[in-house]
């Protein structure tokens, strides 16, 4: 909203310069297309392409989307912070994927495993899907029930492998799957994992 009125602001003093200095109206409408394309460009690369953390952070912080806002959480946020921000999500959000992702979510951070995995179940994008129930299963440290489902992306199976690795002590292996997937994700996904593996303690239990 606030970029929108920025833009109409804009487009409000271009008309009045274009007018006194006579500047052709195309060069005008030219500029307000490139500031336009700039800032999706700029929104773009940090929600999918940015490994800068400091850069990600005032990203997240000035955006109003609620799912920003609630990675956001994942640097410092209390656990009843990330459960509020989910709240907000799923108040904001009814879309099947969004209610049963982030309703696993919420019950995982309580490790209310049982209600995360039915939760979970319910999620209609099959990638999703596979990726929540793993996660649930990696949770407790089930090895051979996190690999039975078949993964989207590469970071998502390093994922679950390092979240296994560390349940059950493999200090080794957990170290090297969390490199894989920090090198394998970006942008904000990049922000998220980053903070869950600096925080895992919070999180997993041993």
């Amino acid at each position: 909203m606030v970029y929108l009125l920025s833009l109409l602001l804009f487009a409000l003093l271009a008309g009045v310069a274009s007018a006194i200095f006579q500047i052709p109206f195309w060069v005008v409408a030219v500029l307000l297309v490139l500031i336009s394309a700039g800032r999706i460009g700029y929104m773009l690369y940090m929600t999918y392409k940015s490994k800068n953390l400091d850069k990600l952070e005032k990203f997240l912080l000035a955006s109003r989307n609620p799912l920003n806002q609630y990675i956001y959480t994942h640097k410092d946020g209390d656990i009843e912070t990330r459960l509020a921000a989910i709240d907000v999500l799923l108040a904001r959000y009814p879309s099947p994927v969004v209610q049963g992702t982030y309703k696993a979510d919420r019950a995982a951070l309580k490790r209310q495993y049982t209600e995360a995995r039915d939760a979970a179940a319910t999620i209609p994008n099959v990638a999703m899907k596979n990726y929540s129930l793993a996660l649930v299963e990696a949770c407790l440290g089930r090895k051979s029930a996190s690999s039975q489902y078949t993964l989207a992306k590469p970071w998502m199976k390093s994922m679950i492998d390092a979240i296994v690795s560390y349940r059950t002590g493999d200090q080794k292996a957990y170290l090297k799957h969390k490199e894989e997937t920090l090198e394998t994700c970006a942008g904000i996904q990049y922000f998220s994992n980053y903070y869950f593996f600096e925080r895992i303690q919070e999180y997993i239990k041993k």
